[in-house]
This record gives C-alpha cells, sequence and structure tokens, in this order.
C-alpha cells in the first residue's frame, strides 16, 4: 500500500515559486529522508502535506485527500516541526497531559515518555531541559495517539552528540514498529544507512529520489567524529582513528550511530564531541547537472 502520494504539487508564495511540480510516492512502513539545503522547500512540503498550507496538485496520506480529508489525514500524521515553542513552567507530565487532552485521548507515561527516554524527567520543568531533551519531548507529542506517519523537521537541530544518538536510536526502533517516517534534513544526520528512500529537494525542485545504496555511490558518506581524549582509550573497532597535534582523535566513520554508541559506552564525555558530516553540496551539484 501506498502511504504517501505526491502527485505534480507546486505552492507560490505571491510570485516567488515555492515548490514545482513535485511528484513522489512513499509505502507504508517505508523511512524516508527529504534531503536539501535550507531554503530548498522542505519544510513547505511538510506542511503542505499536513494541509496547513495551500497548493496546487493532488497529496493523498493513506488514501486520504489533502484537500478534501484533512481531519482524517491529520489522525494519521504527527508532526515535529523545526521549531517547537512549549511551556517553559510546565512539567514534562503537564505538557503530556495538556496535549493529550486537546487530542481527546488517554495515554500513559510509559507510551509517551518512555518512547523518548524521559520517563525520568516526568516532573522536570520543560525550561530546565537541554535542547535536545527539549526535541525528544516535542517527538513525544509528535507521537501521540500512535500516528501511521511521522513528518520530522530537523529533528536533531539544538541536540549535541548524545542526545543525537539517543534520538537515532528512537529513530530506529520507530521504523522497526513500522510506521512511516520522513525526515526533513539540510545534513545526512547519521540516518543515511536507515534510510529506505532519499528525496532530494533544491530551490523547490525535486530532483530525484534514490536509494541509500545510490547516494553512498555518489559522494564519499564518511563522519569524521573528533574526541578531546587520547588515542588510546578510543574504541579500537572503529573503521579509522587519527590523532591531531592539539590534543584532539579524529575518528573516520560511516555508522556514525554505532560509533557514537560505542564513544559512550566508554564514558567518553559528549559534550566534548565533535561531528562532521560528509558535504551533501557535491550530491546536489551533481543532480542539478544531471550527473547521477
Amino acid at each position: 500500500m501506498e502511504a504517501i502520494e505526491v502527485e505534480n504539487v507546486s505552492r507560490y508564495y505571491g510570485n516567488t515559486q515555492a515548490l514545482e511540480d513535485i511528484s513522489f510516492s512513499l509505502s507504508d512502513g517505508s523511512f524516508t529522508l527529504l534531503l536539501g539545503p535550507n531554503g530548498s522547500g522542505k519544510t513547505t512540503l511538510l506542511r503542505c502535506m499536513l494541509g496547513l498550507l495551500k497548493f496546487e496538485g493532488v497529496i493523498r496520506i493513506f488514501g486520504y485527500d489533502v484537500k478534501k480529508q484533512g481531519k482524517e489525514v491529520r489522525k494519521n500524521l504527527g508532526y515535529l516541526p523545526q521549531t517547537v515553542n512549549l511551556y517553559s513552567d510546565m512539567t514534562c507530565l503537564q505538557v503530556i497531559d495538556f496535549f493529550s487532552d486537546l487530542r481527546g485521548i488517554d495515554v500513559t507515561l510509559e507510551e509517551t515518555l518512555g518512547v523518548v527516554g524521559l520517563l525520568d524527567k516526568a516532573d522536570e520543568k520543560v525550561g530546565a531541559l537541554s535542547g535536545g531533551m527539549k526535541q525528544r519531548l516535542s517527538l513525544a507529542v509528535a507521537l501521540l495517539g500512535n500516528p501511521r506517519a511521522l513528518l520530522l523537521d530537523e529533528p536533531f537541530s539544538n541536540m549535541d552528540a548524545r542526545s543525537r544518538t539517543e534520538t537515532i536510536g528512537i529513530m530506529r526502533r520507530l521504523k522497526e514498529s513500522g510506521k512511516t517516517i520522513i525526515i526533513s534534513t539540510h545534513t545526512l544526520s547519521g540516518l543515511l544507512i536507515m534510510a529506505d528512500n532519499v528525496i532530494i529537494l533544491d530551490r523547490g525542485r525535486m530532483l530525484g529520489i534514490m536509494k541509500s545504496e545510490e547516494i553512498l555511490k555518489t559522494i564519499p558518506a564518511a563522519y569524521r567524529i573528533y574526541v578531546k581524549q587520547p588515542h588510546q582509550i578510543i574504541d579500537s573497532t572503529a573503521e579509522e582513528i587519527s590523532s591531531s597535534t592539539n590534543g584532539w582523535t579524529i575518528i573516520k566513520t560511516h555508522n556514525l550511530h554505532k560509533t557514537l554508541s560505542n564513544l559512550m559506552q566508554l564514558g567518553i564525555d559528549m559534550s566534548r564531541v565533535i561531528i562532521e558530516e560528509p558535504n551533501v553540496d557535491e550530491l546536489i551539484m551533481k543532480l542539478s547537472a544531471g550527473g547521477v
């Protein structure tokens, strides 16, 4: 079954075309990256899929037409916006209670905060949470009602290495549970090896939809991780390790989640870990020039 069908979708802001004739379909249970630089139209496309913006063309979510059956569409979607504003004086528990009451559903803390690893923060105020924890709390809100599909807009913003690793693990479990997931991102975010599809947008145009293995053939999807620790204590199973003259150990890896998890198990201070993403500009340039 096709979970999401997008047919000839265009969107204008005045005389400016934000999306130009976008078409693709995604199967139920698929995991898709919506990849493109800032300003490429990713957020606009997600908001069209939610029925929050008017558009030309047709979008169907699990067979429901977004323009004609918006209420049914939104029952099946969970949405994490790029910028989330939660009430700082509310506790995590109060946030879950508030949004579940708005949706008219009964939930437990285990199936909400537990899923995103915040069960022990139930009585902590939102204002006291780190940026990464706030993002995970927002993800818990998006999961209320057990939606069949998730639209996540730049979910790794404001996250340190530890929060990012934990969130990638959450994404992996959600995929294994059978949810259809679309993640908008301007970087590969450590998710490429999990992705079934990668949709590439640039300046409102869809440059292509590719499989992750095609991306790996096109760009060197190797991450560089900089750790302020002696070379000798870093996990020897990492793919490639080198040392800099100023005390940083440099790890090159293709599996970001696994390598960061190994570092956490070693007790490395993740607040002093820097991640350098693979450069996706090369991919955009090749596709724009018709070279892929």
